[in-house]
């Protein structure tokens, strides 16, 4: 049967064009949906990568759908094997993204009263679970969707533990039972894939000396299959809990670290910038910034930071917004924001800072709404990594006081404890080592103005340059990339400079002092004297090199 057919039917038409590469999909269990049951007792719901943009109505007989995802491969694939195990096929109703939430709105209040009289059991769970938290005082618990599992948290004396894990399904009904059966402000509907907000009274969880509970949940990583989060803070009245002395038969572990180690050294980081970034991992509270253009290995290098703090501070949340997530966080709570606009960030930004975290990691500082939050966010006990479109590290001021010359002029913003520093990386081509060849190859090169600028920096018996392409590099010239970089920690003096002498001579000064990095372009210059990098493509990246101390 040809694909346009399948299409005719199984939706009674065809579309005007169609992606030819369709993923295979299987069937996944129904989640309470009445009424999909079907022959030989045939039980499935939509695939979680179109629940987000479909629910189902009619007792599972309809489909109503955002009518820019009426060709998803997901949910064309679930259409055929619902009814090839059914024999039936769901009407397929296609509304506008603000008419989907109106439907969603009213299958969600279905399933709500459908829970009620199903949900005791639940709702003792989750009146045991913030009673046994209140009695090691912990501060606040966290429930955490993940792929494959659910996972409970507490933070107690300021670190996090793991007390507990479950299937998916109980994590959400436990995330249900506390947002809906125990809280008594709540939204007037659960919703699923929205942000939400709630509060427990004390009285609602009598003996735990709480004065009340105050939730905020909603989707998180991987949102696609079913992702999310629950963040309950803990008030404390004048009591002291069930048991002043702490006694519990919780089990606390250690939340599980990311394996391996930093291993930015094989990135292409330096030893020098490489003790740096360390410094900065450990720092407490503040933002560091990361910059460059697209391309240039920013989010990787976050990545690696992300994880090296993961695994000297266990016990710390992190939780970071992006648009997209690039790379899973296991440890963390990822929140995606997409076709995010700056005040769609920020506001992502200020709900992130409701859920008590420790580490902020915020994809890029879009505009000055979020700029603004994630400076204050700085300010207030949290440490904040980002990143920022600028071509040398030292501008990451200019840029920031460009969007706001009043709140975040490099009087209010130059401060060591708010900017802990700034990062400049960029991405260049590694040479193949069995088909370069040496600068000698070329005359015009090596005796021209370039081949002069370098023999100032440095001997250039093993400087090389692109070959004509082998085996092993395919052809390419190149075996990869590296990343060449410069690594600023903010000082008194260096935040001083910027205010009272501006960007150019602060940068002069600091490269001067001590243990300062160098330069992006002296940093590259280092490995083409070494032969790993074409001259030609340092300047590319970095512009014309001139005689050492010239351009410096």
């Amino acid at each position: 049967m040809q694909i346009g057919q399948i299409f005719k039917r199984v939706l009674g038409k065809a579309p005007d064009s169609f992606a030819v590469a369709m993923p295979a999909t299987r069937a996944e269990p129904a989640l309470g949906v009445p009424g999909c049951s079907g022959q030989a007792g045939f039980e499935i719901d939509l695939p979680a990568s179109i629940r987000p943009h479909a629910v189902l109505v009619n007792g599972g007989e309809e489909v109503v759908v955002d009518d820019r995802y009426q060709w998803h491969p997901a949910l064309l694939s679930w259409l055929l094997v619902r009814q090839s195990g059914t024999g039936r096929r769901p009407a397929v109703t296609t509304v506008s993204a603000r008419e989907l939430a109106g439907h969603r709105d009213q299958a969600v209040a279905n399933t709500n009263e459908s829970h009620e009289d199903a949900s005791l059991g639940t709702l003792r769970a989750a009146r045991q679970l913030l009673t046994e938290a209140a009695k090691v005082r912990a501060s606040d618990v966290h429930v955490l969707i993940r792929e494959k599992f659910a996972e409970v948290q507490l933070r107690v004396k300021d670190d996090l533990s793991s007390i507990r894990t479950m299937n998916r399904s109980e994590g959400e009904a436990l995330i249900r039972a506390a947002c809906v059966g125990l809280a008594s402000v709540k939204d007037a509907m659960y919703r699923p894939y929205e942000f939400q907000s709630a509060q427990i009274e004390g009285g609602s969880l009598p003996g735990s000396g709480l004065s009340s509970v105050r939730i905020i949940r909603g989707p998180a990583y991987p949102i696609e299959r079913g992702g999310g989060f629950m963040v309950a803070r803990l008030q404390y009245g004048g009591t002291h809990g069930l048991d002043e002395n702490g006694k519990t038969d919780l089990v606390f572990t250690t939340p599980k670290r990311p394996e391996g180690a930093l291993a930015l050294d094989a990135r292409g980081y330096t030893p020098l910038q490489i003790e740096k970034l360390e410094t900065l991992a450990s720092m407490p509270d503040g933002i560091v910034l990361i910059s460059g253009p697209t391309g240039s290995g920013k989010n990787t290098t976050l990545f690696d930071l992300m994880a090296h703090q993961a695994r000297i501070f266990p016990g710390a949340r992190q939780i970071t917004i992006e648009d997209p997530v690039e790379y899973p966080m296991d440890w963390a709570v990822q929140l995606p924001v997409t076709d995010a606009n700056d005040a769609k960030f920020a506001e992502s930004l200020r709900t992130i800072l409701r859920m008590n975290p420790n580490i902020i990691l915020v994809g890029e500082l879009r505009g000055v709404e979020t700029a603004r939050t994630a400076l204050a966010a700085a300010l207030t006990g949290h440490m904040v990594w980002s990143t920022i479109h600028t071509n040398d590290p030292y501008l990451v001021i200019d840029r920031l006081e460009e969007m706001d010359r009043v709140e975040l002029s490099r009087r209010v913003i130059c401060d060591p404890n708010r900017i802990r520093g700034f990062v400049g990386q960029r991405l260049v081509p590694v040479l193949c080592p069995e088909c370069s060849q040496p600068i000698t190859a070329d005359k015009n090169l090596s005796h021209g103005r370039l081949g002069d600028a370098l023999k100032t920096w440095g001997d250039c018996a093993a400087v090389r340059i692109k070959g004509p392409g082998c085996d092993r590099c395919r052809g390419d010239g190149v075996i990869g990339r590296r990343a060449v970089a410069e690594v600023v920690v903010a000082t008194e003096d260096l935040m001083a400079d910027f205010v009272n002498v501006g960007t150019g001579a602060a940068r002069v000064r600091h490269r001067a002092r001590p243990g300062s990095d160098k330069s992006m372009l002296a940093n590259c210059i280092d490995v083409v004297l070494l032969g790993l990098v074409d001259p030609r493509d340092a300047e590319r990246k970095f512009g014309a090199i001139a005689a050492k101390g010239e351009g410096e």
